[in-house]
């Protein structure tokens, strides 16, 4: 009811990328609190900081399956998806990558599960490293399916059903796709500032959507010489 506003991290690192566990037991995030970027957990209550995963390799966006608590994860580089398997922190064996992530000239850069945990989604990536499209990964077949070309996108959380994604365009359009019937649409909606386009919850009833918003200024300052 946002009346209940704690902070859970407090010091120099770089702490980002903020995500839930799916029974809401910790939050997952990642953070160059040892040197590089790692995965990291922590409790509600600021207690349980633990790291993920060990390995000399940088790693951002952790994301954990609802049905097996593995952890996605992506490269610093944002070139490569690797799943992390339980218990935690994750070594050795239990450190895979992403097979057949590669898709249509490109790859895709997963962030978010579905609810069934039979999907990833997440950004379609050029071979130049932009982010040019969304697109899903089927888990069980090992597949990845560029869905749309929409630039810009790297959140498109699933909506209840594990069968629809949304995101923001680069335009800020709320967009929704239906990706086994292949269709995109379009929700008409006005926003008082433009979406932060990694930014978006969408809560478990399917009824409300959580966004950043983004603001960009600059201020003119003068110096006199003494």
């Amino acid at each position: 009811d946002g009346r209940d506003l704690r902070r859970l991290t407090d010091d120099l690192a770089r702490d980002r990328g903020p995500r839930w566990t799916p029974d809401g037991s910790a939050m997952l995030f990642y953070s160059n609190r040892g040197g590089s970027y790692a995965a990291w957990s922590i409790r509600p209550d600021g207690s349980g900081l633990m790291k993920l995963v060990e390995d000399a390799r940088g790693f951002i966006y952790p994301s954990m399956s609802p049905t097996d608590g593995r952890v996605t994860v992506l490269s610093d580089s944002r070139l490569e998806a690797y799943i992390l398997t339980p218990p935690f922190p994750a070594t050795g064996d239990r450190i895979q990558v992403l097979p057949n992530a590669a898709v249509a000239g490109g790859y895709i850069s997963p962030s978010l599960w579905s609810r069934d945990g039979k999907w990833l989604s997440g950004a379609w990536v050029s071979s130049s490293g932009e982010p040019s499209g969304a697109a899903v990964y089927d888990v069980a077949a090992g597949r990845a399916h560029q869905l749309t070309t929409d630039r810009g996108i790297w959140a498109a959380p699933f909506l209840p059903d594990s069968r629809r994604i949304a995101y923001f365009s680069a335009s800020s359009e709320l967009v929704v796709v239906d990706f086994p019937q292949g269709k995109r649409r379009v929700v008409a909606v006005t926003l008082p500032l433009p979406a932060a386009r990694e930014a978006l919850v969408i809560a478990p009833d399917g009824r409300t959507i959580y966004y950043g918003a983004q603001r960009i200024e600059s201020n003119v300052w003068k110096v006199e010489r003494q």
